[in-house]
């Protein structure tokens, strides 16, 4: 039989864990909180890094360790930078483009009319522009069959897929023919 004293030490240690639990569990609920609120006013949600090797951009919210990065999309003023501190300002020189995902169609106008490309000598892959375009309207696709339909600066209308790369004259991107 158990005395009334170890009893009532019994019941105490095991309220003291009780509390204890509630407290850390609390404390970790309002520092998750914090975390993802500072997250959210710095911009931290809408930067999304490209990793060499990798078929979809990483958040960097995701991403506590340094890693070799090559292109960063940040979708809060919609550019794409190339992991270098000396780079050129380019624009993309199309009139206008729809992307074709498995015989839908996505217009990408706003998005390429706003978009601001940061790079020092290579130009991104229209794979990194379809993945920036993804991490735009925050909808991510895991098809193989996409296309560009493309209207060129000088009103051509031509067909482009994944692997096609551009070229770049006067600070605009072009078609690479």
């Amino acid at each position: 039989m158990v005395s009334c004293k170890s009893f009532t030490i019994i019941k105490f240690i095991t309220l003291w864990n009780n509390i204890h639990l509630i407290y850390n569990n609390t404390t970790n609920k309002c520092l998750h909180i914090f975390n993802y609120m500072k997250d959210y006013y710095y911009g931290h949600n809408d930067i999304w890094l490209f990793v060499s090797g990798h078929t979809f951009p990483i958040s960097l919210n995701n991403v506590s360790n340094n890693i070799p990065i090559s292109w960063v999309y940040d979708n809060y003023d919609n550019t794409l930078t190339f992991a270098t501190s000396n780079y050129i300002k380019c624009k993309i020189a199309w009139l206008s483009c729809i992307i074709n995902i498995d015989n839908n169609k996505y217009e990408i106008d706003d998005f390429i009319e706003k978009l601001s490309i940061n790079m020092d000598r290579d130009p991104p892959s229209l794979n990194v522009l379809f993945m920036s375009w993804c991490a735009y309207k925050k909808q991510w696709f895991t098809t193989d069959n996409i296309s560009f339909s493309v209207i060129d600066h000088t009103g051509n209308d031509t067909i482009l897929n994944l692997n096609d790369k551009f070229i770049i004259k006067n600070n605009k991107l072009y078609n690479k023919n």
